[in-house]
């Protein structure tokens, strides 16, 4: 009887066992195979970053076109913040550059199309804030009251699919507006754009870095052998890699003074294009 009662808890503990072996076993395999595209999908997909624009105020010009039609009108704002440029997934990384780095990098973050972007602004006293969509193209800066201005084009439309009330109604674009905000979707998807993300996503490594002479040069040596990657992978063209791009990060009293770094990128891409673009990067501390 103790002989058949042993057997039997012995075949409970190897059952036992068995099954908590196969549920781990399980568990392992169903956690691989999850995390397993995840990582090659991040490994492989290209940076996409959007901008946020702060400002005090702001206007448009001409603000009202005749009924039924698209709206194309100048986009200014008035005291406007540093922008904060960041990526989604799988990067996740936020940065804080210069009004003249969003400028002077456009036509490289959006080389493929302009931009769609959301604008946002404080509404009439006691009413809610409002908010547009426009597409924006040809910015400029004015440091004189840190005023930055687009040319704006907004669809007409009379029915939002989003809003399911009947009595939706379009909103005015606003002749003039405070407490402005203004969320630019998408930039980075062009060949031109992928290597400008790389290159300031690079100089960023470098924002608690003293802002001086050394540290402008290594700036300079860590954009040079990205593009010295690009070129040996034919990204650029060239006989040599002193042909197929040039990098110049020559400190400047008063950009140091301000707390900025800036560096002049050219490049010969391989479809034939001459790219130049300059980059800023706000430091933590000026010099």
């Amino acid at each position: 009887m103790r002989l058949l009662c042993a057997a039997l808890l012995l075949c409970g503990l190897l059952a036992l066992s068995g099954c908590t072996s196969t549920e781990n076993n399980g568990a392992e395999s169903t956690v691989q195979t999850q995390e397993s595209p995840v990582t090659t999908k991040a490994q492989s997909a290209n940076p996409s970053y959007l901008f946020t624009v702060v400002a005090a105020a702001g206007s448009t010009a001409p603000s009202q076109p005749a009924r039924g039609e698209d709206e194309r009108f100048t986009l200014s704002f008035s005291g406007v913040a540093p922008v904060t440029k960041f990526a989604d997934r799988p990067l996740r990384t936020a940065s804080v550059l210069s009004p003249e780095a969003l400028v002077s990098n456009w036509s490289s973050w959006f080389a493929d199309s302009p931009p769609n972007a959301v604008l946002t602004f404080a509404g009439q006293a006691g009413m809610a804030p409002q908010s547009i969509v426009v597409t924006l193209t040809k910015p400029r800066y004015e440091a004189t009251g840190r005023t930055l201005i687009f040319t704006a084009a907004r669809t007409y439309r009379t029915e939002e699919p989003s809003e399911k009330d009947k009595d939706w109604k379009r909103p005015a674009t606003p002749g003039s507006f405070t407490s402005a905000s203004l969320l630019i979707d998408n930039a980075g998807d062009s060949q031109a754009g992928a290597l400008t993300a790389q290159l300031q996503q690079a100089m960023q490594q470098y924002v608690f870095s003293p802002n001086d002479a050394s540290t402008w040069a290594a700036v300079a040596s860590a954009l040079s052998s990205i593009l010295t990657t690009a070129w040996q992978q034919g990204t650029l063209m060239g006989p040599t890699a002193a042909t197929a791009f040039t990098v110049g990060c020559q400190p400047n009293p008063q950009q140091i003074l301000n707390g900025y770094l800036t560096c002049s990128v050219s490049m010969q891409l391989a479809n034939g294009q001459n790219y130049s673009t300059t980059l800023t990067q706000m430091m933590a501390s000026s010099g």
